[in-house]
């Protein structure tokens, strides 16, 4: 019986003991130390030094987000990945538990995320053009490497069917391969870093070099064969050179050139120079062009009539073609008894053009409706600032007056010497273009006017000053070309010169406005103006 009392006490002094323990709490873990953050795409990896009591923890973001992790008793460093965050600053908070459930302090760091944002703006490296160096050696060339770019990563298939990868690092811009077949694809990707520790890599899309190639216009490794005299052969056409020009060997027509572009390429723009020399042969007027993939079966790509003028002329293809060969020929010329020759010959795609050659034709400044005045106020007396002189262009002192802001701001002649402004004598207004060979137009469109009496005006071109109204009058001026302007509205005046070579030319207008009061009742004297151009024909 007494033995069965100090059992019992025995057990009520372990339960006691028990209970005491248990109210007793193991103490909270000490916070991860030497934390960092690392970015990645939409996510991000700390790394931590854990105490020795956690056993697991908690990262937690975004807005009351977290997610929890093991403590790896073995590895010095904890590394976890943490899903899920939004691309921009994230804080990142890391709390730690012991065995007994007890968490620490967080502790905080911040690391900026890269998504879609950023990867909208990884793109393949710049690819400038490809050049063979044997059956199945090539060398490719690229553009400098954008920033955050690590690499590009190039695959194809070798020649003996296997598939394989190469790298050209950011700092590197060639490729030289040595085994490559490259009846087969072959393609590259960038890849990108935007920051040395991220844990992912961006990669671009795919670059397909094939396809490119096709679109890569390097006339560097074109040929060109034609007849043509010993010292213009058709080389000359593709030399990127607008100075030297082919020119054919005789004045026969239909002469023309064929273009080899060494493999198929895709284009669907021309573009023509004619030659800046005009001396043994003469402009090309109407041209053919045709393609072919194998230099024997010719396919039609357009017929167009070409400008006599050594600026740049574009034709837009009905479609976009692929050929490995071009066929120029000339049908038409501006004289039969001379040679044509051309400077030059580039086609172009979306991507880029075989080359920049020639320039646009210079135009007028400020030579439509409405013209901008130059600010002046030159016969106040019918309103302030009405009437002006247009800017941009040259005038003697003679004309005195040449913009009416109450018409609409137009270019005008305008007298009126009831009301003190003078009639006007060989008043001259001009710009000055300096113009390449060729035919060209000056057009003048004319608006309303008082009365044809009361404007006399000619539209006239010259290599210095415009001639005089007097000269013009008596069909004696020395200017390059000269017509009367109609004084009626709405009339087109097309003054056409051609000039043999390069020079700056001036052109214009010369003009009489004679007072009508005293014959015709008519107060003011006026002829408006609505356009000016120079074109080449």
């Amino acid at each position: 019986m007494k033995l069965n009392r100090l059992y019992i006490a025995c057990l009520a002094v372990a339960a006691a003991l028990a209970v005491s323990c248990q109210q007793k709490e193991l103490p909270a873990p000490a916070t991860v130390s030497d934390l960092k953050a690392y970015p990645g795409y939409l996510k991000a990896m700390v790394e931590f030094t854990a105490p020795a009591e956690a056993v697991s923890g908690k990262v937690f973001f975004n807005s009351g987000e977290f997610q929890t992790f093991e403590i790896d008793t073995e590895a010095e460093l904890q590394r976890v990945i943490v899903e899920g965050l939004k691309e921009g600053e994230n804080t990142l908070r890391v709390a730690l538990f012991n065995a007994a459930g007890v968490i620490s302090d967080p502790k905080a760091v911040d690391v900026k995320v890269y998504g879609d944002s950023y990867k909208a703006d990884v793109v393949p490296r710049q690819f400038i053009e490809q050049k063979s160096t044997g059956t199945t050696s090539i060398e490719l060339y690229f553009g400098d490497s954008a920033s955050g770019e690590t690499e590009v990563r190039l695959t194809y298939t070798t020649t003996g069917g296997e598939e394989k990868t190469v790298v050209l690092p950011a700092s590197e811009s060639i490729i030289a391969i040595d085994d490559i077949d490259v009846g087969k694809p072959y393609t590259f990707v960038s890849v990108y870093k935007p920051e040395e520790e991220c844990i992912d890599e961006f990669i671009s899309d795919v670059f397909d070099v094939r396809d490119a190639l096709k679109k890569i216009m390097d006339k560097t490794i074109w040929s060109a064969e034609g007849a043509a005299d010993s010292a213009h052969d058709a080389s000359k056409l593709i030399d990127n050179d607008v100075n030297t020009y082919w020119r054919a060997s005789s004045a026969q027509l239909a002469a023309g050139v064929v273009v080899d572009m060494k493999m198929e390429k895709i284009f669907s723009q021309i573009v023509i120079n004619q030659a800046r020399e005009t001396a043994g042969g003469c402009f090309a007027k109407r041209m053919t062009v045709e393609v072919s993939l194998d230099g024997e079966n010719w396919t039609p790509a357009i017929e167009k009539g070409l400008k006599a003028s050594a600026y740049r002329q574009v034709f837009d293809l009905p479609s976009q073609l692929e050929a490995r060969y071009v066929r120029l020929s000339i049908t038409q010329s501006s004289d039969s008894n001379l040679p044509v020759q051309l400077a030059e010959l580039d086609l172009n795609n979306e991507l880029t053009c075989s080359g920049q050659n020639g320039e646009d034709i210079p135009t007028l400044r400020n030579a439509t409706v409405p013209f901008a005045g130059d600010g002046s106020d030159r016969f106040p007396s019918v309103g302030a600032g009405r009437m002006q002189r247009v800017a941009d262009w040259s005038h003697n002192d003679n004309a005195y007056i040449s913009m009416d802001t109450a018409a609409g701001n137009k270019m005008c002649i305008w007298s009126c010497s009831v009301w003190g402004c003078s009639d006007v004598s060989n008043g001259k207004v001009w710009q000055t273009l300096k113009l390449l060979p060729g035919e060209y137009s000056f057009v003048v469109t004319s608006g309303n006017t008082t009365t044809p009496e009361a404007v006399e005006a000619y539209a006239a071109v010259n290599g210095e000053s415009l001639p005089d109204i007097t000269g013009l009058q008596e069909g004696t001026a020395s200017a390059i070309a000269s017509v009367r302007i109609p004084s009626r509205s709405d009339a087109i005046t097309t003054l056409d010169f051609t000039l043999n070579e390069e020079m700056s030319v001036n052109v214009g207008y010369v003009y009489n406005s004679y007072g009508m009061y005293a014959t015709h009742g008519y107060i003011w004297s006026e002829l408006y103006f609505n356009k000016f151009e120079v074109v080449a024909r």
